[in-house]
């Protein structure tokens, strides 16, 4: 299946309800992300000043981030919070010694 950019930010504006915006408004399709930046259908390269938000504060595609993700997924690819796992186990433990053990609560 390949959308044009158009057809794209149609679909977006008519079917994804956006928690953090107004929903129905026009959006900007984009096509790849690489580093800080982004590219729309045409090309058009923006620096990505938002790259912070959910999980793309390193950048998009750094390739270790991408090839620790495709390792993972090849043994879980998600589990619920409620559950241990050592990704998770590992992360927090590195986190806790990082921020050091009197500020752990």
């Amino acid at each position: 299946m390949s959308l044009t950019g158009k057809e794209i930010a149609q679909m977006h504006k008519d079917y994804v309800m956006q928690s953090w915006s107004k929903s129905g408004v026009d959006a900007l399709p984009v096509e790849r992300a690489e580093g800080i930046y982004f590219y729309d259908y045409d090309g058009k390269k923006y620096a990505d000043m938002a790259s912070l938000l959910v999980c793309s504060n390193l950048g998009h595609e750094l390739p270790e981030i991408v090839e620790a993700i495709k390792k993972q997924a090849d043994k879980m690819c998600f589990m619920a919070p409620a559950y241990a796992s050592e990704p998770k186990s590992v992360l927090a433990k590195m986190l806790v010694e990082l921020a050091g053990a009197d500020t752990y609560k």
